[in-house]
């Protein structure tokens, strides 16, 4: 399983000193100047976040057996972001049975072994209102 994948990994990504210093900058003098420099840094960090899960991806494609292990690693959001670890369940548009289609990223409520991209098991009927389920919003600079 995945405690034995090289692909999946096995702890939460945590904040580095420099966002962590930015946030509390930005919580004793929220000026625009220090809003701008916490955003480039969230930026940067998202940036080398999908970086490091693309290439865990080729890794995957060079590694794996079987090419539905591939396509599973694959499934994402409609904004295509991939690994949400959030508050709350990500509806995804892969359909899992009849009525039902794929969530991904975990929730509040979640194990912590739900809250990951590998997660294979989570779908809810798209019919059916939840409070641990919801969309991404993602905005794009242009």
């Amino acid at each position: 399983m995945h405690r034995f994948s090289t692909t999946v990994e096995k702890e939460r990504p945590q904040l580095n000193e420099e966002t962590k210093r930015l946030i509390a900058l930005c919580r004793r003098d929220p000026t625009e100047e220090n809003l701008a420099a916490l955003r480039r840094q969230v930026a940067a960090n998202y940036d080398a976040v999908v970086a490091r899960k693309k290439a865990k991806l080729e890794e995957l494609k060079r590694t794996a057996r079987h090419q539905s292990k591939i396509d599973d690693a694959q499934t994402k959001g409609a904004c295509g972001g991939i690994d949400f670890w959030g508050n709350c369940w990500e509806w995804t548009a892969t359909a899992r049975s009849r009525g039902k289609n794929a969530v991904k990223g975990g929730a509040f409520d979640s194990k912590r072994t739900a809250c990951r991209t590998e997660a294979r098991t989570e779908c809810r009927s798209a019919g059916s209102g939840y409070v641990n389920v919801t969309l991404r919003v993602v905005r794009e600079d242009r």
